[in-house]
């Protein structure tokens, strides 16, 4: 009895080893199984990331090259399941040399390669010991037969107007570009340029923080946004036009504009460069330019080693005993432009050019539409002077020297009216446009013209009100 018991014993406990083992074994096979399904789940998910990563990448930069100089090189991309994949986009050159994002631009001759990597732990694009689950699409596309990749053209500023806490950002653009100005602690404001190309975007805030800086820049789809120019405002008094000294200097390979403090004031009928304003802007040029008169009133003196420039659409009047030199020793032209109105400078003001420059019409006055009045002014420049006044020029007691050789020009040209010329000295021979122009008044015995204008003695006496 004793010893069945104990075969019986022995015996139930074979069956439940081998039991024990059949389900061991079973459980293994089965943790296999679920474990290698896990697996051949997690590389067919990442494989259809990485595909789609690659795919959906290389149609962008295809039909957007520009995106391509926004994201270059390496991105880390993180997937719902809270995974990554390292993802690559690049270019190279017909020899397979990695080029530069700047080296795109204005070109289509380049290869684009994207890769996606899923396990890389390295980050080396290979598959190294240990990295079990390495998956890599790679794709490239010939860009030859695509557009190029080009570059918004760089804003150009204007004078800005300002009033109590606000100032007026005005400029040039290309016509329907987005213009962004970047504040301080990375806020910006945007604004658009018309389809003239013009912009006037306001910028709002404490002024008493002076100085501030901003950066602009200029971006018209689908072209990349432009590089940004710098404009520094120092500081100003009351309302009324900033002047800008354009490019003083670089900072980070940027164009830099900087204002200086004006002496100029705005009222309703025209803009004002004060009596007594005494500036010399060094060897950078000076830009006052303003949609309504330019009055520069007696004693103010205005020197500049690069262009001096001045621009309206309504008139330009300079008072008398202003003085305005460009120095010797730059390449700079003097000019006076106005749309609409007349250019006046009365008796007695200075007006000189003496910076060596190449232009023929270094000192250049530009009356589209109206009328050039420079009695009892002397202009002298080292190279060629020209007047255009549609309407008529009056240079009776005037002295216009080009002091540099015999050989530059001194033209006067009309469209309409006379050109007075009572009491005239020319250093070179004068060209009168058209010849057929009517010519009234005596010039200085010396004063000699090109051609054979009709000179007439008995001419209506002309208006020279500014």
């Amino acid at each position: 009895m004793k010893h069945y018991f104990g075969n019986s014993k022995g015996a139930a406990l074979v069956y439940v080893l081998i039991i024990f083992a059949i389900l061991t074994l079973l459980g293994t096979v089965i943790y296999s199984l679920l474990t290698n399904n896990q697996t051949q789940e997690t590389r067919v998910y990442h494989q259809k990331m990485v595909t789609s990563l690659a795919v959906s990448g290389m149609q962008t930069y295809v039909q957007h090259p520009e995106t391509l100089i926004e994201h270059y090189d390496w991105q880390k991309i993180n997937l719902p399941d809270g995974s990554t994949i390292d993802y690559y986009q690049f270019a190279v050159d017909e020899s397979g040399a990695k080029l530069l994002p700047t080296a795109l631009i204005g070109t289509n001759k380049y290869k684009v390669k994207v890769a996606a990597i899923y396990g890389d732990n390295n980050q080396n694009k290979i598959k190294d010991d240990g990295e079990d689950l390495f998956i890599k699409k790679e794709l490239e596309f010939d860009y030859k037969k695509g557009d190029s990749i080009l570059r918004t053209d760089k804003p150009k500023l204007r004078s800005s107007t300002f009033e109590t806490n606000q100032i007026f950002i005005n400029g040039t653009a290309e016509p329907g570009a987005t213009i962004k100005i970047y504040l301080a602690q990375g806020s910006f404001v945007e604004g658009k340029a018309d389809n003239k190309g013009n912009f006037s975007i306001p910028i709002t805030g404490d002024m008493n923080s002076l100085p501030i800086e901003v950066q602009i820049t200029a971006t018209l789809s689908p072209k990349l946004e432009s590089e940004k120019v710098i404009y520094r405002i120092d500081s100003w008094g009351g309302s009324g036009i900033v002047l800008i000294i354009d490019k003083i200097g670089t900072a980070d390979e940027y164009e830099y504009y900087q204002t200086i403090r004006p002496e100029i004031i705005k009222n309703e009928d025209k803009v004002v460069v004060l009596t007594g304003t005494d500036f010399d802007a060094g060897d950078t040029p000076i830009f006052i330019q303003a949609a309504k008169q330019i009055e520069i009133q007696d004693n103010v003196t205005l020197t500049s080693g690069g262009d001096i420039s001045f621009e309206t659409t309504s008139g330009i009047f300079v008072h008398p005993n202003a003085t305005i030199t460009l120095k010797h020793g730059g390449q700079g032209n003097l000019t006076f432009t106005t749309t609409d109105g007349d250019i006046t400078i009365v008796n007695n003001s200075d007006i000189s050019n003496s910076s060596n420059s190449k232009d023929p019409r270094s000192i250049l006055l530009n009356a589209t539409n109206g009328k050039i009045n420079i009695d009892g002014t002397t202009l002298a420049a080292d190279r060629g002077i020209y007047l255009y006044g549609k309407n008529g020029i009056s240079a009776n007691g005037s002295t216009l020297h080009a002091l540099q050789t015999k050989n530059e020009e001194i033209t006067l040209e009309i469209k309409n009216g006379e050109i007075w010329i009572q009491n005239f000295t020319a250093s070179n021979p004068v060209t009168i446009l058209p010849i057929s122009a009517k010519v009234c008044g005596r010039p200085t015995s010396g004063t000699t013209f090109n051609g054979a204008p009709v000179v007439e003695f008995n001419c209506p006496k002309p208006n020279t009100k500014g």
